[in-house]
């Protein structure tokens, strides 16, 4: 099974920055250490997908060294090239997460550990059929809280609809290798892995509230007013079409850069 997770950048030769939620890294088991920003996966080998969008990497004799508190993951390859050039790949025995010390956080089954939300997972196994640990029909890809989310908005008028549409697609000619997670006990879509922006859509109002990563100056904007929300985060609302420009723009400009 091959696990595909959303690249921001390779720092060197077998070491690429990744984003993943913290939660979803649990699928390759406990971790040795929970401490400090970022997560440290070791795997046996890994390549860049042809679009340069993902790490590719197997699920499998992976090993989960770190679990930060942040999306930001580093994925470090671990084979290495033998005196004789042969390649030996890290003993999955002397990295067993089952003999860490601490809490163990994936003690449930593989069947019932949680799917990944925004990564892409084929489970096409070569020679096993039928041996994916996820469950059938719940794997997600980048693409599929967009599209619940479009298919949220043909609800809506006309009008609030194309500001909704034009926002995403706004968003996604920038960041196209996010999607939306939609939340139901408060009605709002989340960006993933890099939660750095979410949307509400209102119908009554016929508005949509949008809440974004950063504080920002409310007077350098003159359609839309940024307000402080909860934490570190801004909100501000769209109702009209002539906002949506600056509205992409305070959007964009609360992601990570690197």
């Amino acid at each position: 099974m091959t696990v595909k997770m959303p690249m921001i950048a390779e720092v060197a030769q077998g070491i690429w920055i990744a984003q993943v939620e913290p939660a979803d890294l649990l699928a390759f088991g406990t971790a040795y250490s929970q401490i400090g920003v970022r997560s440290v996966l070791l795997v046996p080998n890994a390549s860049v997908s042809a679009d340069g969008r993902y790490v590719e990497l197997p699920l499998r004799d992976c090993r989960l060294a770190n679990q930060g508190s942040s999306a930001e993951v580093v994925v470090v390859e671990v084979s290495r090239h033998s005196r004789n050039g042969a390649m030996q790949e890290a003993s999955a025995e002397s990295a067993d997460p089952s003999q860490s010390a601490g809490v163990d956080i994936c003690s449930q089954s593989a069947s019932e550990k949680q799917p990944f939300t925004g990564v892409v997972v084929d489970t096409q196994v070569s020679g096993t059929a039928g041996a994916s640990p996820y469950r059938p029909g719940v794997l997600t890809s980048p693409t599929s809280g967009d599209d619940e989310f479009r298919k949220d908005l043909e609800r809506l008028p006309t009008p609030i609809r194309n500001i909704g549409m034009s926002i995403l697609q706004g968003v996604r000619e920038v960041y196209p290798h996010g999607c939306l997670n939609y939340r139901p006990k408060c009605g709002r879509y989340i960006e993933r892995p890099d939660n750095f922006w979410t949307i509400k859509p209102q119908p009554r109002a016929e508005s949509f509230a949008i809440t974004v990563r950063g504080t920002f100056d409310s007077s350098k904007f003159s359609l839309i007013e940024v307000k402080p929300d909860r934490g570190s985060y801004s909100r501000f609302v769209v109702r009209d079409q002539n906002q949506v420009e600056e509205a992409i723009r305070v959007i964009l400009s609360a992601r990570r850069r690197w």
